[in-house]
């Protein structure tokens, strides 16, 4: 049978005597017990007094005479004057499962939010995707703040399938990053641009005025051409009044049908629901 694993502990005192008084308390059998930080790159637990001492944030630390000027933090606990050798002993232990369970939190934590954003992303684009979309729409539609008018629109790139069946998937796949990069670029810092699908985008943005929108519409739409790969875009769009109450189905469809107008109205155009 294995011996249990003993406790790295970084001891960091002002005074030589204070850290061999504090080594003293933690017995071999249970502590591994380093005074030289050089020493220990990566301890269980450390104590000290030295109240400029710099900690990572889930580290376990026992604070002598210098706790009240620390950050709140689960893992610390502090003492005025030398703890009780049981005391010592016992918080050592205690705190390094305390950061431990806090490290697997964080990096569980981290975790779901790289997953959160990749399930949100477009990977070709690296734009939102429609996920990102539907949450968005309902999020802005909510706010609508006055004097500002929201709008929503939705481009298409004219005849692309020609594009991938011309040139192949390789150049498809470069227009279309050269839209989102064109859209991207327009974009304000409460402006939200996102892939649809396919080779249809979603732009919504504020304007102050009513009329400014189909201007916007217009720079969203011209799409720059890669390897003189020439692409235009139809657009449908609309924007919400001040006193509309509506859904992000209900403003999408009408959105949508805006887009379907502009494709049958001859395409390379923007059409207001």
């Amino acid at each position: 049978m294995s011996e249990p694993k003993k406790t790295k502990v970084l001891i960091v005192a002002k005074q030589p005597e204070e850290a061999a008084r504090w080594a003293d308390m933690l017995p071999d059998a249970e502590f591994e017990v380093w005074l030289e930080p050089n020493e220990m790159p990566e301890p269980d637990v450390v104590v000290t007094n030295d109240d400029t001492l710099e900690t990572e944030e889930h580290a376990a630390v026992v604070w002598i005479d210098c706790f009240a000027t620390r950050a709140p933090n689960p893992a610390h606990i502090g003492y005025f004057g030398d703890p009780p050798p049981g005391h010592l002993r016992l918080v050592c232990r205690l705190l390094t499962s305390v950061s431990f369970a806090m490290r697997l939190f964080a990096e569980s934590l981290a975790k779901c939010r790289r997953l959160e954003a990749e399930a949100l992303t477009d990977p070709l684009t690296e734009l939102p995707n429609r996920r990102a979309w539907d949450r968005t729409l309902g999020q802005r539609l909510a706010e609508n703040p006055r004097p500002k008018r929201l709008c929503v629109a939705m481009l298409d790139l004219d005849l692309f399938k020609r594009v991938n069946d011309s040139a192949g998937h390789a150049v498809g796949d470069d227009v279309l990053r050269v839209a989102a990069t064109t859209i991207n670029g327009h974009l304000g810092s409460r402006d939200f641009a996102a892939r649809l699908g396919g080779d249809e985008f979603g732009v919504i943005f504020w304007v102050l005025d009513e009329d400014d929108a189909g201007g916007w519409v217009e720079k969203f739409r011209h799409v720059s051409s890669p390897d003189g790969c020439a692409v235009t875009a139809s657009a449908g769009f609309r924007v919400i009044g001040p006193d509309e109450s509506l859904s992000s189905e209900e403003v999408f469809q009408s959105v949508a049908l805006a887009l379907r107008d502009a494709k049958q109205q001859g395409r390379d155009r923007a059409v207001e629901a």
